[in-house]
């Protein structure tokens, strides 16, 4: 047992604590320069060997893509024009083996920056009857894409 009334004591305690705390940052570190590396290497191989232009299954079935939206607000409803605005989150998910990947240990997805993502092929959504739609301007970047371990 320490004795913290020492000086020697303190010096020894503070000294453990360094220690400990340099060991877990070189651990952290080298894990995250790991992992890092990894995801580099699994993105290059995808878009090696991924053709944006052609979709899933291209020449077989159709690609079976999940929609869901969320109504965040209606508003300017005119019953004289009859339209009105609305602001909505649009989600799409579909499966593309050809991004399928080795899981990355602690790493469940892979998010890319948007301009990457655009090199994949995407379905080519379009709301019918629409008056005029467009994505807002934001500070933030307000788009995603995600690539799961199964494509």
């Amino acid at each position: 047992m320490l004795n913290m009334e020492t000086t020697a004591g303190k010096i020894f305690f503070i000294a453990l604590i360094v220690f400990v705390q340099s060991t877990i940052s070189e651990n952290t570190g080298a894990r995250s320069t790991r992992v890092k590396d990894e995801v580099s290497k699994t993105l290059e191989e995808l878009f090696r060997n991924h053709d944006g232009r052609l979709r899933p299954n291209f020449g077989g079935p159709p690609v079976k893509v999940a929609v869901s939206i969320h109504i965040e607000a209606l508003s300017a409803v005119s019953e004289a024009n009859m339209d009105f605005t609305t602001s909505i989150f649009f989600h799409e998910k579909w499966y593309d083996p050809r991004l399928a990947y080795k899981e990355i240990e602690g790493i469940s997805k892979i998010a890319l920056k948007l301009d990457e993502g655009r090199k994949l092929w995407a379905p080519d959504t379009y709301f019918p009857k629409q008056k005029h739609a467009f994505v807002h301007s934001s500070p933030n970047l307000n788009q995603a894409c995600l690539i799961f371990p199964d494509g």
